[in-house]
């Protein structure tokens, strides 16, 4: 017999609720048929008069349902991340008409590449892609006539392209609102700055050959860079990756470019399938380099120059750099465009070069038969 009598009915009554609360929302046991009654040891029993339902199915039911729709909005999220139109609106209409062609409905023959990372479109040698990859390769790029194409790609990596874009405007914005930072031209303290200008100088006019850099404060040059065809896939897949296509080379380390596709050919005599990307790039702020790659400031091997985004070299026929003083040092004059970051470029046409009259033509060109513009 329980000793305390009616005293313990209000602390009964708080222990017999807080022992309801807990079944009906921890154990999720419902309450309404439970009788409780204190036995004679004063110990505090409850009596089930029918057992509850096992509720733990619906509700594991509930958890993997709820997963699943969250997956799903999640899948449904990528697929619009992945297939959303890039935002290119800031970039000029030139250089933004063939990756817009991707978007139209009416352009058809784009296919995906097999690595799933991009998009690729062979080009008709009737249609208006073709005729603008012919205008840059012929025309701004200044290829011989006597190089033939085999066969040309529109390349569209949706990733690679949002990067450049993003890239060129966020230089952009640091070169217009703190250009004493990234705009700044010290090299223009140094004893051979008069050099550097005639470089410089030649740069600006590089830049200038293109027509739509007239309205951008940082310009996009247009460039093309040599290598085998299936190299030249996997680069339009995943971009130049520099732990196998960054060059230590004698003017800086990074990717190498040249805005004259000619001098680019050069470099074709030992590929067993020659490819060519055309690429756009933003240089930003642009070192000109004069130091030779043998002399004591040689930048070979080096990073880009502290506070620079790219290095712009002038060079002969055999790579080197002219000497300024000497006007006839170099009758035909080139470039080397050396960028450190990757999305600084992007691709936009890939060319496959028939390589059975490829050393016939560079041989002419070498010869003087078709001559880039000369030193002075």
């Amino acid at each position: 017999m329980c000793m305390f009598g009616d005293r313990l009915d209000a602390a009964v009554k708080d222990v017999v609720e807080i022992t309801r609360v807990y079944m009906e929302t921890t154990l999720l046991i419902p309450t309404d048929d439970v009788h409780w009654e204190l036995s004679n040891g004063c110990q505090l029993v409850y009596h089930v008069e029918s057992p509850p339902e096992l509720v733990i199915w619906p509700i594991f039911g509930g958890v993997v349902g709820g997963m699943g729709a969250i997956f799903l909005v999640l899948c449904i999220v990528f697929i619009w991340y992945k297939t959303r139109p890039v935002n290119l609106s800031h970039l000029p209409q030139p250089v933004r008409w063939q990756y817009e062609q991707y978007y139209i409905a009416s352009s058809s023959g784009w296919v995906q590449d097999k690595s799933k990372k991009f998009f690729k479109k062979k080009l008709a040698s009737n249609s208006e892609e073709y005729e603008r990859m012919k205008e840059f390769f012929y025309g701004l790029l200044g290829a011989s006539s006597k190089i033939k194409i085999s066969e040309a790609y529109a390349i569209f990596n949706p990733m690679i392209v949002t990067n450049f874009a993003n890239y060129h405007n966020t230089i952009t914005q640091r070169m217009t609102d703190l250009p004493t930072i990234f705009a700044k031209q010290d090299w223009r303290l140094r004893n051979d700055y008069e050099a550097k200008e005639l470089a410089y100088g030649k740069y600006l006019e590089r830049c200038k050959t293109t027509g739509w850099n007239d309205s951008l404060k940082v310009p996009i040059l247009l460039t093309c860079h040599v290598t085998d065809f299936n190299i030249a896939m996997a680069i339009s897949a995943t971009g130049f990756s520099f732990l196998s296509s960054v060059d230590a080379g004698w003017y800086g380390s990074g990717v190498y470019f040249t805005s004259y596709a000619t001098y680019a050919c050069m470099y074709f005599t030992n590929r067993v399938d020659p490819a060519l990307l055309i690429s756009f790039v933003t240089l930003g702020n642009t070192y000109p380099v004069t130091e030779s790659h043998t002399g004591s400031t040689s930048l070979a091997g080096n990073a880009s120059v502290p506070g620079y985004n790219a290095h712009y070299v002038n060079v002969c026929a055999d790579g080197t750099v002219p000497d300024w003083k000497r006007p006839d040092s170099c009758s035909d004059l080139f470039d080397e465009i050396v960028v450190s970051q990757e999305p600084q470029i992007a691709p936009v046409y890939l060319i496959r070069l028939r390589n059975k009259n490829l050393t016939e033509a560079l041989s002419s060109t070498k010869n003087g038969n078709e001559s880039d513009p000369p030193l002075n």
